[in-house]
């Protein structure tokens, strides 16, 4: 908190006197767990990094090593979540790219949120912070890191609407003369056909 505090950022804090887990403190607040964001953090062969997904959902190893460019990376140890993040709970390490001097991946569905709600150190000490303020100075790469974000959405079909002129629409009268009814009311001219009597 003291660096965000140095960042001079403005940040809501939701503490939970009893030592519980992340979502039981959402919920003492009376968010749903889906409203958090957690940090996982990935080692691959150039150092750690941390990969942002929403907390309901599960980081796809596949996809974070193919983020990484590391068909090797792996998930961090706890003694390498201790020695990157030292004083944090494990499970929450928050996403704070330069404090933590990793590279950060944040997955779409994150990135689509206005605020950011993620366990501070603690797991039962909530932040919520705007996202833009919070990513504002952090260098961060948006990429599918879960199975819902690497769907791709389903092509839209072809559209059957034909794109028409004016001209092409005359008015139903005209098109029953045409057709040789005797439903057009009289005295009425139409441009290109004679005066109807």
């Amino acid at each position: 908190m003291e660096y965000l505090i140095g960042r001079g950022l403005s940040f809501l804090v939701m503490p939970d006197p009893r030592p519980v887990g992340a979502e039981e403190t959402a919920r003492s607040h009376g968010l749903s767990p889906d409203e958090l964001v957690r940090t996982e953090v990935m080692v691959s062969v150039a150092g750690p990094a941390l990969m942002i997904v929403p907390a309901t959902e599960y980081l796809d190893l596949e996809l974070a090593q193919r983020a990484l460019g590391d068909p090797g990376a792996r998930p961090a140890t706890h003694a390498e979540l201790r020695a990157l993040a030292p004083g944090c709970d494990i499970g929450a390490v928050p996403p704070l790219s330069l404090w933590l001097l990793a590279p950060m991946y944040v997955d779409p569905q994150v990135v689509e949120r206005d605020q950011l709600v993620f366990p501070a150190g603690r797991t039962n000490i909530l932040v919520c912070v705007q996202r833009e303020e919070l990513f504002r100075d952090d260098p961060y790469v948006v990429v599918p890191l879960t199975r819902a974000s690497s769907v791709p959405l389903a092509p839209l079909p072809p559209s059957r609407r034909a794109i028409l002129e004016a001209e092409d629409l005359p008015p139903v009268h005209m098109t029953q003369s045409q057709r040789g009814d005797d439903a057009t009311a009289p005295g009425v001219v139409a441009r290109g056909l004679p005066r109807v009597s």
